[in-house]
């Protein structure tokens, strides 16, 4: 399976809006998801206060399992090379991405981290955690 097929962004959102913006101008009722590389997709979103991932926590596919799975010819050549870091975006951002929790993504691919309004994971085995945080959200 290729890494196009299995890093997939998705946002989800309830069904209700009140037109009321948060600091990252996004409605109130809506959550922000992503997982592998995906996430550092929101480093590129900003709002009138800067990037929306300031002082957020993030997780996401670390960059130096890109390297290893890259220098044992794990990745297919149609995606090199990686034309990003997706730590370094994001931390470029302001993200909170401490190398603790790079290292933790890296030994379980379900490593999910929360900080409101996002929800983000390191691979595509931990979209079922992140999946599970936004139901476990709705309940409250």
């Amino acid at each position: 399976m290729s890494m196009r097929s299995t890093c997939r962004a998705v946002t989800a959102a309830s069904s209700t809006s009140t037109g009321i913006k948060t600091s990252t101008g996004l409605p109130p009722s809506f959550t922000v998801t992503g997982v592998c590389h995906a996430t550092s997709t929101y480093a590129f979103v900003e709002d009138e206060k800067g990037p929306i991932v300031k002082g957020k926590a993030f997780t996401g596919f670390p960059e130096f399992v890109d390297t290893i799975m890259s220098t044992a010819g794990l990745v297919q050549k149609e995606f090199l090379p990686i034309p990003f870091s997706n730590d370094q975006a994001l931390e470029d951002a302001g993200a909170d991405l401490k190398w603790r929790h790079k290292l933790l993504a890296a030994l379980n691919p379900r490593y999910t981290r929360v900080d409101w309004p996002f929800v983000t994971g390191m691979g595509p085995k931990a979209a079922r955690s992140v999946a599970r945080a936004i139901i476990g959200s709705m309940n409250q």
